[in-house]
């Protein structure tokens, strides 16, 4: 792998954008060598990835039709990142110069949103690059190692959406190639990736409405789920616990500031009764694994109270709720945005799903 990646770094300066002998060379060490190289430490790599490793897989690229800047190669579980726009993957690149070589971990340029995959904006990317790492500081403490700010130095567009893609990246110069141990990097990726999965399966990076739209998107057309859906489902009784977390920080914040409640989530199109000075306020709860709180799913009958019921309803959003999955999966943390006298139609409604019947 060390001499691959050498001779690399010495083709970079004689980049073309054009099938030159220097081209053609470079295009056989990233789509072959390399990609061979690291298959051959795949069974550390899996390991690392835990369940992940299950359908562990190498892809690459130095360009489509015309040469790329920035070639790269990258490794990944196929249901979590079905293709390079999508989803969470370890990834080498390479500096325009020749200078050296980032190992990184990454994500896509495309997100689930609103039914579709739609590509992110700059400040998107680092939103989803930021809760990555955030996955990662939760699980080791710090991203280790892995702090360099990644220049590939390349001009065209692409290479620079590779930058702002990149959660976490360690760059090897090149007079460092031949004393790097790249297969215990690689697998100190692979761990953190492992990480990163473990959130994205638990819906960290899609808003509580997107996570909801899934899963009935999952009854409507299943088929299609399985290319777009990148991992995303909570079982029964993980969404139980994350139910229940929501529920048991709003209802201790009623508590503390005076509220009498009730729970009537069994019973009634809203969750909580609370009371406080002979008022009364019907309290909806939303909980969700996800760090964006700014657009849940409602039933209509919910929709429906808050519209009729203005200035006696409420609206809690406990977003961010840490999952622990197994086989007694819990919940802990969360944010609490709590919305006393809620206003339905500051909100803007979004139709997702309809019911069709026969006339």
């Amino acid at each position: 792998m060390k001499q691959t990646l050498k001779r690399i770094c010495e083709l970079q300066p004689f980049y073309s954008p054009d099938n030159t002998a220097e081209m053609k060379e470079r295009g056989k060490l990233i789509r072959k060598e390399l990609s061979a190289e690291i298959g051959s430490i795949q069974t550390l790599l899996t390991s690392k990835l835990g369940l992940y490793g299950t359908d562990f897989d190498i892809s690459s690229s130095d360009g489509i039709g015309r040469k790329t800047e920035a070639p790269w190669v990258r490794f990944y579980s196929k249901r979590m990142s079905p293709k390079p726009t999508d989803g969470y993957y370890c990834v080498i690149h390479f500096k325009r110069d020749g200078s050296g070589c980032y190992l990184t971990l990454g994500c896509g340029s495309t997100s689930w949103n609103g039914g579709s995959l739609i590509p992110l904006k700059p400040e998107q990317l680092k939103i989803k690059t930021g809760i990555a790492r955030q996955a990662i500081v939760d699980q080791f403490g710090d991203l280790g190692i892995f702090t360099d700010q990644i220049e590939l130095g390349a001009k065209a567009p692409l290479p620079q959406t590779f930058e702002r893609a990149t959660a976490v990246a360690k760059f090897i110069e090149y007079s460092q190639i031949d004393t790097t141990d790249f297969a215990e990097l690689l697998g100190g990726l692979a761990t953190f990736l492992q990480a990163v999965y473990d959130a994205q399966s638990s819906g960290f990076d899609l808003s509580a409405a997107d996570q909801a739209q899934l899963e009935i998107e999952q009854v409507i057309r299943p088929k299609r789920l399985k290319k777009s859906s990148q991992g995303f489902g909570l079982s029964a009784p993980e969404k139980k616990v994350v139910e229940l977390r929501a529920m048991g920080l709003t209802n201790n914040w009623l508590k503390k500031n005076g509220y009498i409640t009730k729970d009537t989530s069994a019973t009634e199109p809203y969750d909580i009764l609370a009371e406080k000075d002979g008022l009364k306020i019907k309290v909806e709860v939303k909980g969700t694994t996800s760090h964006d709180p700014n657009a849940i799913l409602m039933t209509a009958n919910e929709v429906t109270l808050h519209q009729t019921q203005k200035t006696q309803t409420a609206l809690a959003i406990v977003s961010s709720i840490k999952l622990t999955k197994g086989a007694t999966p819990t919940a802990s943390g969360g944010k609490l945005d709590m919305r006393i006298g809620w206003d339905i139609d500051e909100w803007v409604l979004t139709p997702t799903a309809f019911r069709v019947e026969r006339k």
